[in-house]
C-alpha cells in the first residue's frame, strides 16, 4: 500500500508546478492583452489617418497628370516666352512628381501597417482566448489538488476513497464553472468599466489642453467625460449586482426574479411578459439559488447582445419537473454544437456556465435562434433538493 506521506509530497510538487505554470500563462496573458489594447489603439489612429491620406494622394495624381499634359503642349513652342514657361511648368511638375512618391510611399507603408495590425490584431484574440482557457483548466485542476491535499490529510481510511472518487466529476464541474464565473467578470470588466476609464484619461489630457485655447469646448469635453463616467459607475454596479448573493434570503423566489429582471432591463426601451406559475415552497433554496444565477445570466445577455425589443418568460412546474421558457425577438446568434468554447468576436454568451449550471441539476437545455425569429432557451430541472 502506498504511503499517505508520499502521495503528499507528489501531490505538493504537482500544486507547485501547476501554480507557477498558471502564473506564467496569466503573465502571458496580460502581456498580449496589453499589446493587443495598443495594437487596437493604433489601427485606430491609422483608419482615421488613411482616408485623407488616400484623398492627398489622389489629387497629387490628378495635379501630376495635368502638368505633364502642360509639358507636352508646351514642349512644341520654341519661342522664348514658350521655353520660360516650360521652364516654370517644369519645376513645378518635377516638385509635384516628388510629393506624389513621397505620398504613395507612406500611403504603401501606412496600408501594410494596417493590413499588418489587423493579422495581428485577430492572432493576439486568439491566443489570449487559448491562454484564458489553459489557465481557466489550471485553476480547476489546482482547485481540486488542493482539496485533494487536505482530505487525504484528514482522512486516512480506504473507505473514504470512494466517496472521493465519486463526487470527483461534480467537485470539478462546480470549480469550472466558479472558475469560468471570475474569468466572465475579468472580461466584462476589461471591455467595460477598463476601457472606459482609459478613455477618459485621454479625454482628460485632451481637455487639458483644449480648455486653455477655448473654454466652450474645453467644457464641452468635461461634459461629455461627465456622461462618459456616468455610464462607467452604472456598469460597476450592474458587475458589483451580479456579485452579490441572490437575494432569496430576502425575499420570495418570485419577487427575487422579477426584481433582478427589472434592474437589469430598460423597461422603457423594451415590452416585458413574464408568467410564474410555481409554488416557491416546493423548491429547495439551493435549486432556488442555481435557477437564480441562469435566469440571471440569460437575462444580461439578452442586454448586453440581443437588441431585442420584447422578451416572454414563462416558469412553471408539472409532472416533478421546473420548466423554464424565454424567448426574445433579437438578432440571434448561430448556435453552437460545443457551449463550453463558445465566444462570438470576443465576447463570451455566458453559455459555459448555464449549461454546466443546468447539467448539475440533471436538467436539459435546448437553444434555438436566428435573426428573423429572435432566440429561445428551453430549461428542464427535475424539481428535487440536491
Amino acid at each position: 500500500m502506498i504511503n499517505n506521506d508520499y502521495i503528499l509530497e507528489i501531490l505538493q510538487k504537482t500544486i507547485d508546478t501547476l501554480m507557477e505554470n498558471k502564473n506564467s500563462i496569466l503573465s502571458i496573458s496580460e502581456t498580449l492583452k496589453t499589446e493587443y489594447e495598443q495594437k487596437k489603439q493604433e489601427l485606430t489612429t491609422l483608419q482615421k489617418e488613411l482616408p485623407s491620406l488616400f484623398q492627398y494622394t489622389k489629387k497629387l495624381r490628378l495635379a501630376d497628370r495635368q502638368l505633364r499634359n502642360q509639358l507636352s503642349v508646351l514642349s512644341s513652342d520654341f519661342s522664348i516666352e514658350g521655353h520660360k514657361k516650360l521652364h516654370a511648368i517644369f519645376l513645378q511638375a518635377s516638385e509635384i512628381h516628388a510629393q506624389l512618391l513621397k505620398a504613395e510611399e507612406s500611403e504603401s507603408t501606412l496600408v501594410r501597417r494596417r493590413d499588418s495590425l489587423e493579422l495581428d490584431i485577430k492572432r493576439n484574440l486568439s491566443t489570449i482566448e487559448n491562454a484564458e482557457n489553459v489557465a481557466r483548466q489550471l485553476m480547476a485542476s489546482l482547485s481540486y489538488l488542493q482539496t485533494s491535499l487536505i482530505t487525504i490529510n484528514e482522512e486516512n481510511k480506504t473507505d473514504n476513497q470512494y466517496s472521493i472518487d465519486g463526487s470527483f466529476k461534480q467537485y470539478i464541474s462546480f470549480i469550472t464553472c466558479i472558475e469560468n464565473e471570475k474569468l466572465r467578470i475579468a472580461r466584462d470588466l476589461h471591455d467595460g468599466p477598463a476601457q472606459q476609464i482609459a478613455s477618459a484619461k485621454m479625454h482628460i489630457d485632451i481637455c487639458e489642453s483644449v480648455i486653455t485655447k477655448d473654454l466652450h469646448q474645453g467644457l464641452k469635453f468635461l461634459s461629455n467625460l461627465k456622461r462618459d463616467l456616468s455610464q462607467t459607475l452604472i456598469e460597476v454596479r450592474q458587475i458589483l449586482f451580479d456579485l452579490n448573493p441572490a437575494p432569496l434570503e430576502k425575499m420570495d423566489f418570485k419577487d427575487a426574479l422579477e426584481n433582478m429582471i427589472y434592474s437589469i432591463l430598460d423597461i422603457e426601451t423594451m415590452n416585458i411578459s413574464f408568467f410564474y406559475n410555481i409554488d416557491s415552497n416546493m423548491i429547495s433554496l439551493n435549486m432556488q439559488k442555481t435557477l437564480y444565477r441562469i435566469m440571471q445570466e440569460l437575462i444580461n445577455n439578452i442586454k448586453k447582445h440581443s437588441k431585442a425589443t420584447q422578451i416572454i418568460l414563462r416558469i412553471y412546474t408539472a409532472n416533478d419537473f421546473i420548466y423554464i421558457n424565454l424567448m426574445d425577438n433579437g438578432i440571434g446568434f448561430a448556435v453552437p454544437d460545443n457551449l463550453d468554447t463558445f465566444h462570438i468576436a470576443n465576447k463570451s454568451y455566458g453559455l459555459s456556465n448555464i449549461s454546466t449550471r443546468i447539467a448539475e441539476l440533471d436538467g436539459k437545455l435546448i437553444i434555438n435562434s436566428d435573426s428573423t425569429n429572435g432566440t429561445s432557451f428551453k430549461i428542464q430541472v427535475p424539481n428535487h433538493t440536491f
